[in-house]
């Protein structure tokens, strides 16, 4: 097997991570399917790269000189990526992102800003993902999602902003028994089953437990999706609950409901490559994806009930906690 770039990836964010286990959540991958790459990738240099045990992963001498020639190689790498895209006279930027109003908001600023390059985009369902690729400069901003469990980066060329933070209500079916009410306590769902995004150690899926372990139950959570028109179906089919974020769109046959005390929360936040196009832009961007949150958040009837209750000030909207 000859080795190539996403091989040399792999065995920096295993080193990185210092488990198999946190390095596949990082790449998006299965930890079986990482676990049988290394064990090639180690085959094809003729040594052990890891020892693997009760520590983690730790560099192997062997280990060490393959991690200092990794990174001499994907920084190259990514130099060579840089200057080509600009003597071709192609730059451009690119925003990845989980769907939402943030998103397509992150779109429509840079679009409309003078003199900036043209604007490509991508959905991502992992906010994981989203900052692997920043950091490989396959992507140069991102819009994503943070919670209380987990930390957006720790990466030295990946800057982090929090545009927001608000409440996380609950999503119910038109038909549910709760659904006449404005506010729920969430100990009264501990019979429900859950629809929750996919546990890719973004931090959602330990957040949503640790409050439920707060208030006595442990969620059972039978059905999947990142999507929210997909878990707006299934809840508006009686199958479950759902998240929905305050400025969210709510899905047809479904109605959102304020959380007393607001136990589940969640971070918008902006990311990008500080050595990208977009870096110039992108606390000017963060200032106007503000100003476009708090204009969805006024927009939404049931987090302006939630504003009033909670009396929050037009100037506080971004930052209500």
């Amino acid at each position: 097997m000859e080795l190539e770039i996403r091989h040399l990836r792999s065995v920096r964010a295993i080193a990185e991570a210092g488990s198999l286990t946190a390095a596949a959540a990082a790449l998006g991958v299965s930890q079986p399917s990482l676990t049988v790459q290394l064990r090639r990738i180690e085959s094809a240099v003729g040594g052990q790269l890891f020892l693997r045990g009760k520590n983690g992963a730790v560099p192997t001498e062997l280990g060490e000189y393959v991690l200092s020639t990794c990174d001499e190689i994907l920084d190259r790498m990514a130099e060579l990526r840089r200057h080509a895209t600009c003597r071709a006279g192609g730059e451009r930027i690119r925003i990845g992102g989980m769907p939402g109003p943030l998103f397509a908001a992150s779109l429509d600023h840079l679009c409309r800003t003078r003199g900036a390059p043209p604007v490509a985009s991508s959905v991502h369902y992992s906010g994981i993902a989203l900052i692997r690729l920043l950091d490989e400069q396959r992507l140069d901003g991102a819009t994503l999602v943070g919670f209380p469990s987990a930390p957006a980066s720790t990466l030295p060329e990946v800057a982090v902003r929090t545009v927001s933070e608000g409440p996380v209500f609950v999503m119910l079916a038109r038909s549910h028994p709760l659904a006449a009410r404005e506010r729920l306590h969430l100990a009264e769902l501990r019979e429900e089953n859950w629809v929750l995004p996919p546990a890719t150690g973004d931090g959602v899926r330990g957040h949503v437990r640790a409050a439920c372990e707060a208030a006595g139950f442990s969620p059972w959570v039978p059905h999947e999706t990142s999507d929210l028109h997909s878990a707006g179906e299934i809840v508006a089919h009686g199958l479950g609950v759902g998240l929905l974020q305050a400025t969210a769109p709510v899905p047809e046959g479904v109605v959102g409901r304020e959380l007393i005390g607001s136990p589940l929360r969640l971070s918008q936040l902006f990311a990008w490559h500080t050595g990208g196009p977009l870096a110039p832009l992108a606390e000017e961007l963060v200032t106007a994806l503000r100003l476009s949150y708090v204009d969805s958040a006024l927009a939404s009837p049931v987090f302006t009930a939630w504003l009033r209750e909670n009396s929050v000030a037009r100037s506080q909207v971004a930052t209500p906690f």
